[in-house]
């Protein structure tokens, strides 16, 4: 859709000498860079918090790496070591995406058959608050983007303005943002810039 309207108003005599580019916010932003790698000649390409790194990749960090505290208070409630924590995570992670899920009573139990040996103390909280785990997961991760931003920057020949908010804990900040910093290094690309705000 994005392309079409872009070629009308190129087609239009009103508008075809105006600089024209793509701008999108969030998972528009990917959009928006599919709609600049096959237009060539768009005028730019502004992107406000887009997936730049595949999310799978950093949906163990919202739990673990980024969130010691959380991590803590599980491995130290039950007596887990942090290994089987982030193992127990990254498999909740794979069931949420499979076409297996169905819903989290049926994968909390599938969790307690898998994982309960790992426990050591306060078995009996253990099931309910992977359930409630789940459930909070299944509303944070689910529907984040998955795919390779790669393939389409380095089809894209315009200026690139990115910007990427410090608060933001769906898309994460650092990661995307030096994500994006490396495939434009990696493309040669230097007609571009990067704005943190300090903002969700």
């Amino acid at each position: 859709d994005a392309i079409e309207v872009y070629n009308s108003l190129k087609r239009n005599k009103q508008y075809k000498n105006y600089k024209i580019g793509f701008l999108g916010v969030s998972e528009a932003a990917a959009s928006s860079l599919i709609a600049a790698a096959k237009i060539p000649k768009s005028s730019f390409l502004i992107q406000v918090v887009g997936a730049v790194a595949e999310q799978p990749k950093l949906d163990l960090q919202v739990y673990t790496v980024n969130n010691p505290q959380f991590s803590m208070a599980i491995t130290n409630n039950f007596g887990m070591s942090y290994h089987d924590f982030s193992c127990m995570y990254q498999f909740i992670l794979e069931q949420l995406k499979s076409n297996d899920y169905n819903n989290a009573e049926s994968l909390s139990q599938l969790i307690f058959e898998k994982f309960s040996d790992k426990v050591s103390k306060n078995e009996e909280q253990f099931r309910p608050l992977m359930k409630a785990l789940i459930l909070k997961m299944d509303h944070g991760t689910i529907s984040r983007l998955n795919w390779d931003s790669s393939i389409y920057y380095k089809d894209v020949k315009c200026p690139i303005l990115y910007f990427a908010a410090s608060k933001d804990n769906n898309v994460q900040c650092y990661s995307n943002l030096f994500k994006f910093e490396q495939i434009m290094f990696k493309n040669k690309h230097r007609n571009y810039s990067t704005v943190l705000l300090n903002a969700k």
